[in-house]
């Protein structure tokens, strides 16, 4: 073989590997925008998991129910919720509940009693414990400083 020949092997086997690289590069890139259309999807649907327990929340559902409604197991339902927002369906609901009190005692001016039974406390003294513990303030101490 002569150093013509030699180099035209060579010349053939850049060729191939440009050629697999070109494969290769092309099949990374479709696997990434794969992963990425996946993640957006899971994001998608992480919020409308979130979205539907809002809409069930002043329906005074159980989790069983809201479970049901939604088409899963109560044990994936909390599974899930818990793997991405790092508390449970109940204490979700509880948070959203005591932030929609909080916002009719300064927003639309309701009365304690009245924001208790929005919160689902049949209670205002429950309602009271539970909200001091959230917000660090008592309902009246809140509207108090706030509201003049």
């Amino acid at each position: 073989t002569t150093i013509q020949d030699e180099l035209l092997k060579e010349a053939i086997i850049f060729q191939l590997i440009a050629e697999n690289l070109k494969v290769l590069t092309s099949l990374h890139r479709a696997e990434r925008s794969q992963k990425t259309d996946n993640s957006y999807a899971t994001a998608s649907q992480e919020n409308q998991l979130r979205h539907q327990i809002d809409d069930m929340l002043m329906q005074s559902m159980t989790v069983a129910e809201m479970a049901s409604a939604i088409g899963l197991s109560v044990s994936t339902l909390q599974r899930k919720f818990k793997t991405t927002y790092g508390m449970t369906v109940n204490n979700y609901c509880r948070q959203r509940r005591l932030d929609m009190a909080k916002k009719a005692l300064l927003v639309d001016k309701k009365s304690i009693g009245e924001a208790a039974f929005i919160a689902g406390y049949a209670h205002p003294s429950n309602f009271i414990t539970a909200f001091k513990k959230r917000f660090k303030l008592t309902p009246s101490e809140l509207v108090a400083t706030i509201l003049p």
